[in-house]
């Protein structure tokens, strides 16, 4: 396999809050949900996704609660992943593109290229990454404890 079908992130946002984030491909009764786990400094949110079509659950909780509450996030403000069915709309003239330009899906690309090509070498890196290069697999350290 030459993508990976798993995806472990822990980041630090520009204001400081920690993100624990978790994104699988595998599809399955047995599977877990994808996550997104955010740190702040006055409390903590959680985003468990589960299927494609069933909405997000998202908890969160502040400095001094006990526990994590349900958060309700009114119909104004839900999404839905519709990035290709947009982009088909926007070339037949239908709508105009509103989420993925093309600076926002740059920044999505050296995203996704910075995490798998720093994965692979077990080191992190800073977004936006400034001089990225395409890292062949013969140039990829081997796993750490394999014999080289």
């Amino acid at each position: 396999m030459t993508i990976p079908d798993q995806l472990d992130a822990i980041y630090t946002l520009h204001n400081g809050g920690l993100v624990n984030l978790s994104v699988t491909t595998v599809s399955g009764p047995f599977t877990p949900p994808n996550q997104i786990w955010i740190f702040g400094t006055e409390g903590t949110i959680h985003i468990e996704a589960g299927s494609l079509g069933e909405d997000p659950k998202v908890t969160g909780g502040r400095k001094g609660d006990d526990a994590m509450s349900a958060i309700t996030v009114p119909d104004d403000k839900r999404g839905s992943w519709r990035a290709e069915e947009e982009f088909i709309n926007a070339i037949r003239g239908i709508e105009p593109v509103t989420r993925s330009n093309f600076t926002d899906s740059l920044k999505y690309m050296e995203f996704t290229d910075a995490s798998r090509s720093r994965g692979r070498q077990a080191c992190g890196f800073t977004c936006p990454v400034r001089k990225l290069r395409p890292v062949s697999h013969a140039a990829v350290p081997p796993p750490m404890g394999e014999a080289t």
